[in-house]
């Protein structure tokens, strides 16, 4: 892990820690809006993508941009925050099994990943 303060980040965003979503300017802190105060992501995935985007707009979110831009943040522990935010709808599980591919494949967590 070469980015301590990603880390950080990336650790908060897929525990779905408030706090980290508000810091990171993810989340609606109007008042008046209907998702005041609401993490605005149903998993990982898409967790991702929206934190991707806001530090770099242009990115095209594939999953291999993706894990790009995050690889400086990553250590052990992603891989468990990863695989333990999965879409319930199962819409973007195949975009998590693809960042995890890229990401940490040979964890011993991981043998019979979904």
């Amino acid at each position: 892990m070469k980015n301590k303060k990603m880390n950080l980040e990336l650790s908060g965003l897929l525990k779905q820690d408030l706090d980290v979503w508000k810091s990171l300017n993810l989340i609606e802190t109007d008042e008046d809006m209907y998702d005041f105060n609401e993490i605005p992501s149903c998993c990982a995935s898409h967790a991702l993508e929206l934190y991707v985007l806001e530090k770099d707009p242009s990115n095209d979110c594939s999953s291999k941009s993706i894990v790009e831009l995050i690889r400086p943040g990553l250590d052990d522990n992603f891989s468990k925050d990863l695989n333990n935010w999965k879409c319930d709808d199962g819409e973007h599980n195949d975009d998590i099994r693809a960042i995890w591919n890229l990401t940490c494949p040979t964890h011993p967590m991981f043998v019979g990943f979904m």
